[in-house]
């Protein structure tokens, strides 16, 4: 443990002090207050939050250490420094995010459990490669395995920072892959399957939302953003302007050439007159009100994952298909369905 002196400074800022508490892990502020009208006051409340990071942030590696010690630490006090910085990056507390979840993911997996339990002095470039690198080439697509395993390499880096090696064990491991990669096919749906889909919704909303998908080749992220002014009844065509993101807000379409008109057909625009009818006699006020076509009982948009958890999982699997048929398929097989035709593709 370094000199509680060289952890916390105290400095007089105008006519108030001000305390600055360091944090040792990543060299990042841990606290900072100011306001105190004399020295004494600034020390007192400097020891006292001194105490409580020594409690939960800061910790000194060491060779003995188990590897999931030392993640479990390091996530700890990544998290405590993330909350108590006033002036913490976006980017550092994403930097963060990504130690935390490959720590989590290494201490709770039981495949990995070899790495977790070993010692920092026993992690040398053959467990590495026979736990981690196999773990992750067999069970990850070719991007989450790089991102855990770039991760990986900044904690291995991290601890020669802090003497527990003096070279990264993971410079003489072979590299994640080689070579070309074959990319495995996607799962194709057959018209029979969705039609399966279709007759075995678990709700009319979903049932339209998979002949929206199936017949427009819309991403989910632009149903879910589908708003009802976009529906243009007379020319028979949707106009594609948005997209909801992955922080759940409704951006900007995913690529420049995502704002489109897709044509809406007869069979598309019938369902989704029975389904906004639907929701005028049997909707809240909120889904009645929403701009959205597609809005939960609050008005608001659907959540992807809770979408595809509770209301297209059931409807799988009272179709009785499997479990590798996922929602975003529906605009594969409309694609399929127009090359089949021979019909143009650019703006699909």
């Amino acid at each position: 443990m370094m000199n509680d002196k060289k952890l916390r400074t105290v400095q007089k800022v105008g006519q108030t002090w001000r305390y600055d508490i360091r944090n040792i892990v990543g060299n990042v502020s841990g606290a900072q207050k100011s306001g105190f009208q004399t020295k004494q006051q600034a020390e007192l409340a400097a020891n006292e939050q001194l105490i409580k990071f020594q409690k939960n942030a800061f910790f000194k590696p060491t060779k003995q250490m188990r590897f999931s010690d030392l993640c479990e630490q390091y996530k700890k006090s990544r998290i405590y420094a993330s909350k108590t910085q006033n002036n913490y990056k976006k980017t550092q507390i994403k930097y963060c995010d990504e130690f935390c979840r490959l720590s989590t993911y290494i201490v709770g997996n039981n495949k990995l459990k070899q790495l977790g339990n070993a010692v920092c002095s026993e992690i040398d470039a053959n467990l590495i490669q026979e736990q981690l690198i196999k773990h992750l080439y067999n069970t990850h697509h070719r991007k989450s395995a790089g991102k855990r395993w770039s991760v990986f390499k900044k904690i291995l880096n991290y601890a020669v920072q802090l003497n527990v090696y003096e070279v990264s064990p993971a410079l003489a491991c072979k590299p994640l892959y080689q070579g070309k990669i074959e990319r495995k096919d996607h799962r194709r749906l057959t018209a029979n399957e969705v039609q399966k889909l279709i007759d075995n919704a678990v709700d009319l909303q979903t049932q339209t939302m998979i002949v929206v998908a199936s017949t427009t080749g819309m991403r989910p992220q632009e149903i879910f953003a589908l708003q009802k002014t976009d529906i243009s009844w007379n020319e028979a065509v949707i106009n594609i302007n948005r997209a909801k993101d992955k922080e759940g807000k409704i951006s900007l379409t995913k690529t420049q050439n995502g704002k489109r008109t897709v044509p809406l057909v007869d069979k598309t625009a019938k369902q989704l007159r029975l389904y906004l009818d639907d929701v005028e006699k049997r909707g809240s006020w909120e889904q009645k009100n929403s701009l959205f076509v597609f809005a939960n009982r609050d008005g608001n948009t659907i959540d992807y994952h809770n979408f595809n958890r509770r209301k297209f999982r059931q409807t799988r699997e009272k179709a009785k298909l499997d479990d590798q048929i996922m929602f975003r398929l529906l605009r594969h097989f409309y694609a399929a369905t127009i090359i089949a035709a021979k019909l143009p593709t650019q703006k699909v």
